[in-house]
């Protein structure tokens, strides 16, 4: 007897980029996804992959041989054609024949899916124990599209990138730093499936949108924890906010609003005063009305490790812009030392702020700085 088995994850980004990854680079994603190593197809086009899911505590993984047929896109949809069936022993484990679906929403949205029938093995022996089959099923289904949905966005954004930037920018904009992975998870989502997204995406915290995309908070693991610990009763608004958590029933529930945000070509010193001074610990980044990434205190620190030739590069803009051609400059691990001279004696002090002001700057000695005019001394 088929069963089916459907399950979809929402992601944010540029429908083309994320249609042509999969159309072109489905078995390599599909790998990645289950956290295998990428191999090459064998003969027949298939490929092995690991399905993995959780039974009762205990880690069930099986090994399939996975079947990929060409793609076909319609003008909002594109379908993947897939089946698998257990390698080795196909006649102990469900066989699985169906689509991946990349459905174009609209507003940077798309649905990705995976749905299908599976088909218990045994005959009436495997319909006997499809409760528990089903549910092993339906959660390793649940867990590689959350995962799919995951290398998508890594792939078609490049993630693991290092810190990116114009050199010849002195400050480096929360763009340059933020993390581009568009999860999110809307208000009526269970707290288990929301706790689900925040584990698979290795995120402390991500936005939460109403029905018409608008972002309304962010549920973060500090929301979800007081859910997990025991009620906590008593006065004052740590423990009403504590409360109201321990008897939230989904994300928007739980969530903390409003959602603190920012734009992506916000300084990063903007963003970080904004951080500090809302006591937050990520702000989500915002195109106009359009959630384009997350930015954490961590991502701050990024501007820290900036590259000593990037700083160099950002020194030197500084100082040609100020037309003080006469200024030369040495960088060592975040440290600026400028030698040579300045126009006017009264620059010294406004030149070594600017410098001081280029991101991942950490000291500027400008103690060998001379100047061509002393504008100061009567």
């Amino acid at each position: 007897m088929r069963r089916t088995l459907a399950t979809s994850h929402e992601i944010f980004g540029e429908p083309k980029r994320f249609r042509d990854a999969l159309m072109t680079r489905t078995a390599e994603l599909l790998q990645q996804a289950a956290g295998d190593d990428v191999t090459q197809p064998d003969g027949d086009g298939s490929v092995l992959m690991t399905l993995r899911s959780n039974r009762g505590g205990v880690d069930v993984h099986k090994r399939v041989r996975v079947h990929i047929d060409q793609g076909v896109e319609g003008e909002d949809v594109l379908r993947i054609p897939v089946r698998w069936r257990a390698d080795p022993a196909p006649h102990l484990f469900p066989t699985f024949d169906g689509v991946i679906e990349l459905l174009t929403l609209g507003n940077g949205r798309c649905e990705l899916s995976l749905v299908g029938y599976y088909e218990p093995p045994l005959g009436p022996i495997g319909d006997a124990v499809d409760t528990y089959l089903s549910d092993t099923a339906r959660a390793s289904a649940i867990r590689l599209v959350r995962h799919l949905a995951r290398e998508l966005v890594e792939d078609v954004y490049d993630l693991d990138r290092p810190l990116q930037s114009d050199p010849s920018r002195a400050a480096l904009t929360v763009r340059d730093v933020m993390s581009p992975e568009l999860v999110v998870v809307s208000e009526g989502e269970s707290l288990r499936d929301a706790a689900g997204v925040l584990l698979a995406a290795g995120h402390g915290g991500v936005p939460v949108v109403d029905a018409r995309n608008q972002v309304i908070g962010v549920l973060s693991e500090r929301d979800l924890l007081d859910r997990v610990a025991d009620e906590r009763l008593g006065l004052g608004p740590a423990a009403h906010r504590a409360w109201k958590r321990w008897s939230a029933r989904n994300a928007g529930e739980a969530c903390s609003k409003p959602a603190v945000t920012t734009e992506a070509d916000t300084s990063v010193r903007q963003a970080a005063t904004l951080m500090a001074t809302r006591d937050v610990a990520r702000l989500v980044v915002m195109d106009g009305a359009r959630v384009v990434g997350i930015v954490t205190r961590s991502d701050m620190l990024r501007v820290l490790v900036r590259d000593d030739e990037e700083i160099s590069a950002a020194v030197t803009a500084v100082l040609a812009d100020r037309g003080e051609d006469g200024v030369r400059h040495t960088v060592e691990d975040g440290r600026v030392h400028l030698s040579g001279t300045v126009k006017l004696r009264s620059r010294v002090t406004p030149v070594c702020r600017e410098v001081e002001r280029c991101d991942g700057v950490l000291l500027v000695d400008g103690s060998q700085l001379g100047w061509a005019t002393d504008d100061v001394t009567p």
